[in-house]
């Protein structure tokens, strides 16, 4: 494995992934290009570009960095216990929305609408 800083060598040294011959054309090749340095002078162009002013608040609200770098994005996000609506080995399809209908109506948030068509679900209509 090459060092940090250095262009690793060519791919195809024995020949058996291309017709005969043509390995020694594909490393020649690849030694032409200088990698390494056009890295470099893509590295030190992006370092030239001039820095991201917001032109009013809304912009400087949407892309100014970040108060809480450290903080992962959902800290503090309200997900509950979560879903299990994976059918377990021993449940049959109707099994399955029988819990599943069950767990959503005994939701104190659920719409009436949604308690209503999960109360047929549930008589199994």
């Amino acid at each position: 494995m090459p060092r940090p800083g250095q262009t690793p060598g060519p791919a195809y040294e024995t020949g058996q992934e291309l017709p005969k011959g043509s390995a020694t054309d594909v490393a020649q090749l690849q030694q032409a290009v200088p990698f390494a340095q056009t890295l470099q002078a893509l590295a030190s162009q992006d370092a030239g570009e001039p820095e991201f002013t917001p032109g009013n608040a809304a912009e400087a609200f949407m892309f100014s960095p970040t108060d809480r770098g450290q903080e992962p994005i959902t800290a503090g996000a309200p997900f509950g216990d979560g879903s299990n609506y994976v059918r377990q080995s021993y449940e049959s399809d109707d099994d399955l929305m029988q819990r599943v209908a069950s767990s959503i109506a005994a939701k104190p948030d659920a719409p009436a609408e949604v308690k209503e068509f999960l109360a047929r679900v549930m008589r199994g209509e």
